[in-house]
């Protein structure tokens, strides 16, 4: 077993023994004969651990804002009030009534009779309240470091937002006392936006604050206070907009130290450890920010841990003198990773750096982010501060970059098999692909919603009344009662549209002043939703694909100009009822489920947006539409200025020969779900001239999964 050494005593960041205690940590000793690193010792298990080129890491972000932004996490939780009669409910306050969540624009008090809000009826029918329905959605946009660094890592890389903060969306989740202050008789919270909350109290002193209702917070800036007439001296740091990352909008580097002990917890391999921002609008010293940012590393290192250091982004309207605190602090984090003795003394060798400031700043001016803070096309930012799509692009090619030295380096013909025997089976796949199925079987028990693939050409069929399947034969056509020995099947929609090897169907629909040519796979739908560009697209089955490798797979070629605003383009699986898919009345309000397609983009010229929407209709009305999931938004600013890099002409091209893997994040599937649409949206800034918007997009598979906890 390797030895590992302890010490105590808090390390001056500029060298040297403070000696104001408490700080402990425990530091592997390296693998002996181990140069590359690839085999740590992860505290966590206790264990040796090889990572090979088979394994992939869980990422995630501790910071502020700029990790916390652009994510929608929708894990309620259990603590959330039920409705009742007659209670005086406060402004922004959260309840759920019927499997629905509701919060108040204003307070008041529900009816005294009656059974409180529905969906579809809400407003000014209960009491003297009206509620908002909470919509229930999951989201990532394409503004995120951590949405870029999966899609593009090829697998090598997961985000899951589960291993993050979650809750409901806007409200508190929770309040974590780093000082418990004196003297607290009966303590409560100011300023709440509907948080509702009960104080844990020990000889005066606050020890929790326990959230029994997030609210919904009008304004993320103002914190809730504590109102006591006896006690003080309370710090309290507040999780509010749960993002499924660690980050925290307005947080300080005091408030991520507060916060690591659930980082630690987590299941998460690699930390992206990314803040200090807020501190220089506060004047923080230099060597407070940068000794709270170390307590970070070192002790999620202790905790067995990867750490990828980011420093302090580029900033529009920085004073001087914030802007000499920021460059200290940002030359402390690079010589911490290079392991310079006067500031990495223990020689702390689990952390990378991730310095994305070359393809962030303007050169012509001081720490000024490029486009400032005018939202103009090109800019990495579209506020000054928050990465824009472009933006979060180049941070996560560094990330991942850095990322490394933990993992192997990726294949380029994809992450799995493009097959359509990636099928789902309740019993003996029951995570496998909810778009395809198994060839029927004669003579086999089936059950309501069990799929099968059969009859010429293959069709997907789901059982709509269980029994025996006939000893030869099996459904055919496309009915929705056929008889199949003592089973019924319903044909659900062509078999093998995942991997696009069901036929060539026809042409996309004509959009005005676009020349259209080629043919989609059989049984997808594809449109122009929005725009007036002039220009081609160009549709094609590639079979086999441009590489050589044995499959086939939808190429989509646009080069589109002249146009005003945006153009915005849907490639759509199908729209079915949910029965199709092999899902229950069962699994509604109960199931989680994930939406994933794997491309190649190449060509690319003011594109902004690539993005997946699992999207339902509802059974019942308002509103009758609805997104259940989505990854890949457009968002950071308008959609014009949020374009992707090119593929050519930048400092970056699309790494793995293009190839991304788009995954939304795990959802539940609504109460009064009707019908689920899977669709691929490709936006472009056509404002410019003739061929003014490229891009070629290449789809190798989609899959639509359960997500078994």
């Amino acid at each position: 077993m390797a030895t590992t050494k302890y010490f105590s005593g808090q390390l001056s960041p500029f060298g040297g023994d403070s000696g104001t205690g408490g700080f402990q940590g425990v530091v592997p000793a390296p693998l002996p004969g181990d140069a590359t690193l690839r085999n740590e010792y992860l505290h966590a298990s206790g264990v040796w651990k090889s990572l090979s080129n088979a394994d992939c890491l869980y990422i995630n972000g501790l910071g502020d804002s700029i990790t916390a932004s652009s994510v929608m996490s929708t894990v309620y939780p259990s603590t959330i009030k039920q409705w009742t009669q007659s209670e005086v409910v406060p402004a922004r306050s959260l309840r759920q009534n019927g499997g629905y969540f509701f919060y108040t624009a204003s307070g008041g008090t529900t009816a005294s009779s009656g059974s409180g809000p529905t969906r579809t009826n809400i407003a000014s029918t209960d009491g003297t309240v009206t509620w908002i329905n909470q919509q229930v959605t999951t989201q990532t946009q394409n503004h995120s470091y951590l949405y870029y660094t999966e899609i593009l890592s090829n697998g090598r890389l997961i985000w899951d937002t589960s291993t993050g903060y979650n809750g409901a969306p806007g409200g508190a989740v929770k309040a974590i006392v780093v000082n418990g202050g004196s003297n607290y008789s009966a303590p409560t919270l100011v300023n709440t936006d509907g948080i509702e909350a009960t104080f844990t109290l020990s000889n005066g002193v606050i020890t929790a604050i326990n959230i029994l209702s997030p609210g919904n917070v009008n304004n993320v800036g103002v914190f809730p206070t504590i109102s006591d007439p006896t006690g003080s001296g309370a710090v309290i740091s507040w999780v509010f907009y749960p993002s499924g990352t660690f980050g925290v909008s307005g947080s300080t580097t005091a408030g991520m130290v507060a916060r690591l002990p659930d980082v630690i917890a987590s299941k998460n391999d690699i930390i992206v450890v990314y803040g200090g921002t807020n501190d220089l609008t506060q004047d923080v010293p230099a060597a407070t920010i940068f000794a709270n940012l170390r307590t970070c590393y070192e002790r999620l290192i202790d905790a067995g841990k990867k750490v990828i250091a980011v420093p302090i982004s580029p900033r529009s309207g920085l004073t001087t003198a914030r802007q000499r605190t920021m460059n200290r602090v940002n030359t402390l984090i690079v010589d911490y990773c290079a392991r310079k003795s006067y500031i990495n003394p223990l020689g702390y060798r689990d952390i990378a750096l991730a310095d994305p400031r070359v393809y962030l700043t303007d050169g012509t001016s001081d720490n000024v982010p490029i486009g400032g803070a005018s939202n103009v096309v090109g800019a990495m930012t579209y506020d000054g501060l928050h990465l824009s799509a472009r933006g979060a692009f180049y941070q996560a090619m560094t990330i991942i970059a850095a990322a490394e030295r933990w993992i192997a380096r990726p294949q380029t013909a994809g992450m799995r098999a493009a097959t359509q025997f990636d099928a789902y089976a309740a019993s003996d796949n029951p995570t496998g692909n909810l778009l395809e199925a198994y060839p029927w079987t004669a003579n086999t028990a089936v059950a309501v919603g069990d799929l099968a693939r059969n009859d010429s050409p293959a069709r997907v069929y789901y059982c709509t009344s269980p029994g025996t399947t006939a000893s030869s034969g099996g459904p055919t056509g496309t009915g929705s009662s056929i008889t199949d020995g003592t089973v019924t099947w319903a044909f659900a929609h062509l078999a093998g549209m995942s991997v696009f090897n069901s036929g060539t169907g026809s042409a996309p629909s004509a959009a005005a002043g676009v020349t259209i040519t080629g043919n989609l796979a059989g049984g997808y739908f594809m449109q122009r939703n929005s725009g007036t560009a002039a220009g081609t697209l160009t549709a094609a089955i590639e079979s086999p694909w441009s590489n050589g490798q044995v499959g086939a797979r939808q190429s989509l070629a646009f080069s589109l100009g002249s146009g005003t605003s945006t153009d915005l383009w849907l490639l759509q699986f199908g729209s079915y009822v949910y029965q199709r898919y092999g899902l229950l009345p069962a699994d509604l309000a109960n199931t989680l489920v994930e939406f994933e397609v794997e491309l190649e983009v190449s060509n690319l010229a003011n594109c902004n947006g690539i993005y997946l929407q699992l999207y339902s209709d509802y059974a019942s009305s308002p509103p009758n539409d609805f997104i259940v999931a989505q990854a890949g938004a457009l968002g950071g600013g308008s959609g014009l200025n949020a374009t992707l890099p090119n593929s050519s002409g930048e400092m970056l091209s699309y790494p793995n020969n293009g190839l991304m893997t788009i995954r939304t994040k795990p959802v539940r599937l609504p109460l009064d779900l009707s019908t689920l649409s899977t669709w691929l949206f490709f936006s472009f800034n056509a404002s410019g001239g003739a061929n003014s918007a490229t891009g070629t997009f290449k789809i190798n598979r989609f899959a639509f999964r359960k997500v078994l906890l």
